[in-house]
């Protein structure tokens, strides 16, 4: 470690050379980062594309086509088109099938089988004369029975069968009836329809023996589950009543009741049922207001009603909607209907507002706006994203230009520049901060940035010098990554203002004060800026800026004390809150020092006193001044009794040759260098105990070598320190001395305001002449302030004194 420290050292250029290049590639990057470099190009006019803009008729546009309002007009016309109905004649068909079917399966049901007939296929006879019908009948062994007539005006299909009863092709027992109605031509005087009897088809059978009604209705009501019970059983006991009748001979009147059913069927199928209209017509039947009156001969009067309520039930039950929409005649009409719309327009006016940014044009909008040529699309040329990067790099070699220039003292040592490199670091990463939080709607949160915290660190670990000079890349950096010309200035600003207040604290309370001070100056900075500039505009807010402003300063002021807590210990910073630190008078290194030599310590906190108010009165740094010099004389806790101050009448010198005594006094600067260390006071305050002496003569023991001999080498009687190198040092040395002297002379006489300046006089112009001060900068000009508030100083301490008569001295004994 020790051969790189010295490399680094030798090299040190070199090594500066290479922070500066790490930290301008560090700035490159981040200000690069995120950076959206495309050329933006901008959004196109064009149907279904997002208005990019506002757009406001700005005179009468002409009759502009328009597709939508032409295409929802003729989607009216055609809604509107009323729907062409056609009758299913599919479906009046099943309705008729179905009411015979019942007819049929209640006069099979009535009987019981006698013996197992031949079952027969029925003829297909609809379309044949009745005499065909009945001959085909016949051959296969079925018998046939006229059931009525239905009107036709086709000639031809006069006396043909229309309907029978069971369908063709079922299979049915030999012997069993076919109930045929026949076509009779409409309008007709004569008729060649036979009339509709029951017995001149009926061939003579014996009759087969009954099943129980309960059968009969557990037959029927298993097959015809939707007809209610009461209609069942209704019918059942209708036609027991007229199966005695006809065994009494007389006619049967279920063909009527068949045909009655079925034309009432037929007469509302014909008529069309739609399905909305279906329960109305069922309806119909079910109630005595509506039903239709029957005309059926032969039935008894007190079996009317129930015949009445028993075929309206039936057909009621059977009947379907038939009336059904003809589809590709609609489909026509509704084509018909969009094609007679004629194309519709539409024309803005002045301040009509045409389309707003965001919507979804259509072709009318982009017609309007290129008509009115409200729109011209302008190529926007963004900068590569290396261009930003070197900008910032130029921005860090600037800073650098200025700090060697201005402030080279502060980057003499390596660490100096390491520290600095990374407080521009944290200064690029600041300025990122107005692009990561605003947004179009929140401009005001920008001003959170806590460049104050910039300020505040290079304040505190360098001088304000150097933080004055940090505003340049503090302020370019935010410029790059914000391009906001508000929050630019506001970070030159911020990081200036906490300077004024930083560099003259000395007290850890005057400390966290400056940080409210700044925090309370930034705040005007931010509303002006954002009224100046910002005033009106969508997402811009005076008080949330000041607010923002005054949340960013007290969080980053705060959070940068704690990072300078840690630089300073990292890289061996002197810092003002190091140094406040050290001038507690609980610290470690005092407290021995005023248990070891006590005498010494009430030395050092007098010379400490002179020091800092000197260096006040010249502008340098009155906190490191005061702790160099309560530190300075630390090494005397090694060997106490040879120091006067911590003498009481026994001197070990008295024991010793000059030379020996030089080198305990000389020894009292390494010891007291040993001591900083294992303490781990820090180098700018150890260079108080360094330089305190300087490489003056040790004068008491060198006059007294003198007495014994002529030929006295002058440098064994010089300690071997270092001649100061800051003003603070020089003052130390000046302090101490005079301090010292000031002491002896109070001792032996009254001391006088003219015997101080003559005796603070001639130390300096002792330390002058030996070239003490060559390395301290000082000037003359200072040299004089220096003297004046030293004298000022030592007078106000080694005041006169009043003489008490009979006071005890050392010299007369007490009397008592």
């Amino acid at each position: 470690m020790n051969t790189i420290t010295r490399w680094s050292q030798r090299h040190s250029v070199f090594v500066k050379s290479i922070i500066v290049v790490m930290t301008v590639a560090f700035v490159a990057v981040v200000l690069m980062i995120g950076y959206d470099s495309t050329t933006e190009i901008p959004a196109e006019i064009s149907v279904g594309a997002p208005a990019p803009q506002d757009f406001i008729a700005n005179e009468s546009t002409s009759e502009i086509p328009d597709d939508e309002k032409t295409a929802r007009a003729q989607k009216f016309a055609a809604d509107n088109v009323p729907a062409p109905l056609q009758i299913d004649n599919a479906t009046t068909q099943v309705v008729i099938n179905d009411i015979n079917r019942f007819y049929t399966d209640l006069d099979a049901g009535t009987f019981l089988p006698v013996e197992d007939p031949e079952p027969v296929l029925v003829p297909d006879l609809v379309g044949s004369t009745l005499s065909e019908a009945s001959r085909a009948a016949a051959d296969v062994g079925l018998v046939t029975n006229i059931g009525g007539s239905v009107p036709t005006l086709d000639e031809e299909l006069d006396a043909t069968i229309a309907v029978q009863t069971p369908a063709a092709g079922s299979s049915v027992d030999e012997g069993t009836m076919i109930t045929l109605v026949v076509f009779r031509l409409e309008g007709s005087t004569t008729t060649t329809t036979p009339q509709v009897t029951t017995t001149t088809t009926i061939a003579e059978v014996p009759e087969a023996p009954r099943r129980s009604v309960e059968d009969q209705f557990e037959l029927l009501n298993a097959e015809y589950q939707s007809l209610d019970d009461a209609t069942l059983l209704s019918f059942i006991d209708l036609h027991e009543k007229d199966l005695d009748r006809v065994a009494d001979g007389e006619s049967s009147v279920f063909p009527d009741m068949q045909l009655t059913s079925i034309g009432w069927a037929r007469n509302e199928l014909v008529a069309g049922i739609k399905a909305a209209d279906l329960e109305g017509v069922k309806n119909k039947y079910l109630s005595p207001d509506t039903i239709p009156p029957i005309f059926i001969p032969g039935i008894p009067e007190g079996d009317v009603l129930e015949t009445q309520q028993s075929l309206g039930s039936l057909v009621s039950n059977f009947l379907q909607s038939n009336e059904v929409v003809d589809q590709q005649q609609w489909d026509a009409d509704k084509q018909a209907a969009s094609d007679a719309v004629p194309i519709q327009t539409t024309r803005y006016v002045f301040g009509d507002v045409i389309a707003r940014e965001g919507d979804v044009l259509t072709s009318v909008e982009v017609a309007a706006i290129t008509e009115l040529g409200l729109y011209e699309e302008e190529v926007t040329i963004v900068a590569p994203a290396w261009a930003l990067g070197l900008v910032g790099a130029i921005s860090v070699l600037i800073f650098a230009l200025m700090v060697w220039r201005i402030a080279p003292n502060q980057v003499r040592r390596i660490r100096d520049t390491a520290l600095l490199g990374i407080i521009v670091g944290l200064a690029v990463l600041t300025a990122r901060v107005p692009e990561l939080v605003t947004s179009p709607d929140n401009h005001s949160i920008g001003y959170v940035m806590p460049a104050v915290a910039i300020g505040v660190m290079t304040a505190i670990l360098f001088n304000p010098r150097s933080a004055l000079l940090m505003v340049i890349p503090m302020a370019a950096f935010t410029a790059i990554a914000s391009q906001d010309i508000t929050f630019t200035v506001y970070a030159g600003i911020a990081a200036a203002v906490p300077v004024a207040f930083v560099s003259s604290v000395s007290t850890r309370s005057q400390l966290r004060l400056s940080v409210i001070e700044s925090a309370a100056l930034v705040v005007p900075v931010a509303v002006g800026l954002e009224f100046l500039f910002h005033f009106g505009s969508s997402g811009s807010s005076a008080l949330m800026a000041a607010f923002w402003a005054f949340v960013g300063a007290v969080v980053g002021g705060f959070l940068a004390q704690g990072i300078v807590s840690f630089m300073e210990t990292a890289f061996g910073v002197t810092t003002t809150m190091s140094l406040l630190d050290l001038l507690d008078r609980n610290h470690p290194a005092l407290k021995l020092l005023e248990e070891k030599a006590p005498g010494t310590f009430n030395h050092s906190m007098l010379v400490g006193s002179l020091a800092g108010k000197a260096a006040r009165s010249i502008g340098a740094d009155p906190l490191l001044a005061q702790a160099a010099a309560w530190y300075h004389d630390l090494g005397k806790t090694e060997n106490p009794q040879y120091f006067v101050e911590n003498q009481l009448g026994y001197n070990p010198h008295d024991q010793l040759t000059p030379e020996e005594s030089a080198e305990v006094i000389r020894n009292h600067v390494s010891d007291g260098l040993d001591l900083a260390k294992q303490y781990r006071i820090p180098e700018e305050v150890a260079n108080g105990i360094r330089m305190h002496h300087g490489t003056s003569i040790m004068r008491f023991f060198y006059h007294k070598a003198l007495k014994d001999s002529d030929t006295v080498d002058p440098d064994v009687f010089r300690h071997r320190g270092t001649k100061p190198t800051r003003k603070e040092m020089a003052i130390v040395m000046i302090s101490d001395s005079s301090e010292a002297a000031a002491r002896a002379y109070a001792q032996s006489e009254q001391p006088t305001e003219e015997g101080l300046v003559k005796l603070v006089d001639s130390i300096v112009s002792e330390k002058l002449d030996d070239g003490q001060f060559d390395e301290s900068s000082l000037t003359f000009g200072e040299l004089t302030r220096l003297k004046k508030e030293i004298v000022d100083g030592l007078s106000a301490y080694y005041h006169a004194r009043v003489e008490y008569p009979d006071f005890p001295t050392g010299e007369t004994p007490v009397v008592s």
